[in-house]
C-alpha cells in the first residue's frame, strides 16, 4: 500500500488516493452520525449507516487499499482527533461513539 499523495482523476491512475478519501469521509460521516443519536440497525437510518460502514469496508479498504480491515483499529484516536476538537457532541459521546466503531470494525471483519 503506497502513501496518500492527494492525486485526483487520471493521476490516481490506481485509484489508492480517492481510495483514502472515499474511507476518511465516511469515518468521519458515520462518527458524526453516531454523536448524533444514531446507531446502526436493519431499519431506515441505522440501516444507512451499517450499509456505509460496509461498503467503505469491503470496496475501499480490503480492495482497493489491499490493509486488513482489523487496521482501521488505529484511524479511530486519528478520527477523534480531529472531530472532537471542533464538535462538542462527540466530546461527550466519545465512549459510545469508539466502542460502536470497534464493534463496526470486527462485524465487518
Amino acid at each position: 500500500m503506497r502513501p496518500y499523495t492527494g492525486s485526483v482523476g487520471t493521476e490516481d491512475k490506481d485509484s489508492v488516493d480517492m481510495a483514502y478519501r472515499v474511507v476518511a469521509d465516511h469515518s468521519r460521516t458515520l462518527t458524526i452520525a453516531l454523536a448524533d443519536g444514531g446507531r446502526p440497525d436493519n431499519v431506515g437510518r441505522g440501516y444507512e449507516q451499517v450499509f456505509v460502514t460496509f461498503l467503505i469496508f469491503w470496496v475501499y479498504v480490503i480492495v482497493i487499499l489491499l490493509i486488513s480491515v482489523t487496521s482501521l483499529w488505529y484511524m479511530i484516536p486519528s478520527i477523534f482527533a480531529t472531530i472532537a476538537l471542533q464538535l462538542l457532541s462527540v466530546r461527550n459521546k466519545s465512549a459510545t461513539i469508539w466502542f460502536v466503531h470497534v464493534v463496526m470494525i470486527f462485524c465487518m471483519w
